[in-house]
């Protein structure tokens, strides 16, 4: 069954061109190093989140850029017992923090979806992010460890 997009968009904001990017595509710059096949100290895991490539850092202050072209950019996590809080810039700009720990993190690494902006410009970007001494009351930690980026772009 296939279905046909429209040819005017519904939304202006709509994902239609979203797509992963490389782990690879992103400059490590300092405190994150990237892991061939992440496996959990602590937690539960759902399929395909786990024996998976991701870029982990568990310090505070550990800080990558990626470069990207597109109007939306988010990061696919395991938001485990031990995740913190991000930081992020886009295109230099500090646009505040996002809180990695959910209601079911202290017992699962659960797939997670990061969204840092949904509505840039159609041009390239620079994401930056910074892992912060901030943590959850309930996390173990401050790291972060992703997955995927996910860009909304050609």
């Amino acid at each position: 069954l296939f279905h046909f997009l429209p040819s005017k968009k519904v939304d202006s904001l709509c994902y239609q061109f979203g797509h992963f990017v490389a782990l690879d595509s992103a400059q490590l710059i300092s405190g994150w190093k990237s892991v061939a096949i992440w496996k959990p100290v602590a937690g539960a895991t759902r399929p395909g989140f786990t024996n998976v490539p991701v870029l982990e850092a568990i310090e505070p202050l550990a800080k990558l850029s990626f470069r990207f072209t597109g109007t939306a950019i988010s990061i696919i996590i395991p938001a485990g017992p031990d995740v913190g809080v991000l930081d992020f810039a886009i295109d230099g700009k500090a646009l505040g923090s996002k809180q990695q720990f959910t209601a079911w993190s202290t017992g699962l690494n659960i797939p997670w979806t990061l969204n840092f902006a949904a509505d840039l410009p159609m041009k390239e970007h620079v994401l930056t992010l910074t892992t912060s001494a901030t943590k959850h009351a309930q996390s173990t930690g401050t790291a972060c460890r992703i997955i995927h980026f996910a860009v909304n772009g050609p």
